[in-house]
């Protein structure tokens, strides 16, 4: 799982790039299992694929994004070979380019074109996130990159079954958004406890939007 090390300290990067990074996905983690609306298992999106969510929202906002592409902006490059066994037990090789900045003069420039020109705050973010998230129509012919930092067009027809179509930053064959299903009960559970949430945001009652809510 040599790629999941990359994704690791990928994620790292961009959480310490700006706090928000990180406390918005702890919310929205925190805020999944409340309402029981994350698990592959039971076919909604994994941690991992609601922290992308998250990553890409941050770079795609409208008026100042928070983030940028760490991977765009790299200025060296470097890719390595990924040996992986098939569902048919076949072996095959790919390769993956996982470099990213991590040149604090780089960082410190790129704060000050992003980070630093945004001051809303953990809540604020959340609130607008919901919003974002909750509008399933603007992501049916489009995946989330956080590598691009942008909407990127959807390339097979395998990922209009999805939802959310994300792309793995490193693993080309990999869409973490592929567990949850478009027009599924999962799918309209998760839209509706979105809503919800983001209405309660609206009206400043956050402790009600990390509670649990019958819908």
């Amino acid at each position: 799982n040599i790629l999941g090390g990359y994704n690791s300290k990928l994620l790292k990067a961009y959480a310490e790039f700006d706090q928000r990074c990180l406390s918005l996905c702890l919310l929205v983690k925190i805020w999944a299992k409340v309402h029981k609306v994350v698990s592959v298992q039971r076919y909604f999106l994994s941690s991992y694929a609601l922290n992308l969510m998250v990553i890409n929202f941050l770079q795609t906002m409208k008026q100042h994004p928070i983030l940028p592409s760490l991977q765009k902006e790299s200025k060296k490059e470097e890719i390595i070979q990924v040996q992986r066994t098939t569902t048919n037990r076949n072996i095959e090789f790919f390769n993956s380019r996982v470099d990213f900045v991590t040149d604090s003069d780089i960082i410190k420039t790129l704060k000050e074109q992003y980070s630093q020109t945004n001051n809303l705050i953990d809540i604020d973010l959340l609130r607008k996130f919901f919003k974002f998230y909750s509008q399933p129509e603007k992501f049916q012919a489009v995946k989330l990159s956080i590598k691009e930092g942008k909407l990127l067009p959807r390339s097979t027809k395998k990922e209009e079954e999805f939802l959310y179509s994300i792309e793995d930053p490193f693993d080309p064959r990999h869409n973490p958004g592929d567990s949850l299903k478009r027009g599924s009960t999962q799918a309209k559970e998760f839209l509706a406890v979105m809503k919800k949430s983001y209405k309660l945001l609206k009206e400043n009652k956050i402790q009600e939007a990390f509670q649990f809510l019958t819908l």
